[in-house]
């Protein structure tokens, strides 16, 4: 059963990127693009570090299954996906594709216009792909308000045909990271609880905040200091105000 599903993993790849390149456009790069080419950078390091300790079920898993769901994701998300993004990606896919499935990779090199044969290329190196903090963690918050608003609609079962979402203000996100940042460096967070207790805010729903975030995203969010989750756009829903 597992070759059987492998074998229509590996045959569904052509028609996949087959479509996926050909409804492309020529433009400038944008968030989703710096998105994609922000993950995959860790893609390359994750299956190079697999690859090069003999984790080799895991470089697999990457390789195949985590790209594949990255360019899915992108290409929902993306009104216009862009060619020279997809062409980076899928050309750097194929290569860590090709330890695990080599006459396949040939075959998809020649499909997608590369030259030569695949198994001589260079291993992919990270260079090419930048990383983008800010990117990144503007599609896990999208990802998550999506999944809330599914579980949403699972309690309410009703149709919807549109969703208000209310964003941080600039008092509660710098609240946030204040808050954040006394806890981590000292553990005293009531200097930071007086100064904004004239928002209304309560200091237990900023903490129970944090704890459903998880240790990484606040993390990251703490660094990128200046993110405005109010600039996001999630599809057709719209940021009408903040609160």
């Amino acid at each position: 059963k597992n070759a059987e599903d492998l074998k229509f993993k590996i045959e569904s790849l052509f028609p996949f990127i087959e479509k996926s390149l050909r409804d492309t456009v020529q433009r400038d790069p944008d968030h989703l693009d710096r998105w994609l080419i922000s993950v995959m950078r860790r893609r390359v390091e994750t299956v190079t570090a697999s690859v090069e300790t003999m984790k080799i079920r895991k470089a697999l898993s990457v390789a195949l299954l985590d790209v594949w769901n990255d360019i899915r994701w992108y290409l929902r998300r993306e009104d216009s996906p862009r060619r020279q993004t997809l062409e980076l990606v899928t050309e750097t896919w194929v290569r860590l594709l090709s330890p695990f499935i080599p006459f396949a990779a040939e075959e998809l090199n020649q499909r997608i216009g590369g030259k030569g044969l695949i198994t001589m290329a260079d291993w992919p190196s990270t260079i090419e792909f930048p990383e983008d903090a800010a990117a990144e963690t503007a599609e896990l918050l999208v990802n998550s308000v999506l999944e809330d608003a599914r579980n949403l609609l699972k309690i309410i079962k009703e149709t919807k045909k549109s969703l208000t979402l209310y964003v941080a203000s600039d008092d509660a996100r710098e609240y946030f990271l204040e808050l954040r940042r006394a806890q981590k460096e000292h553990g005293d967070r009531g200097a930071v609880i007086k100064k904004y207790a004239k928002t209304g805010i309560k200091p237990e729903r900023v903490i129970k905040l944090q704890y459903e975030l998880g240790e990484d995203l606040v993390e990251t969010l703490a660094r990128l200091k200046q993110f405005d989750e109010f600039e996001i756009q999630i599809g057709r829903a719209s940021c009408r105000e903040r609160v």
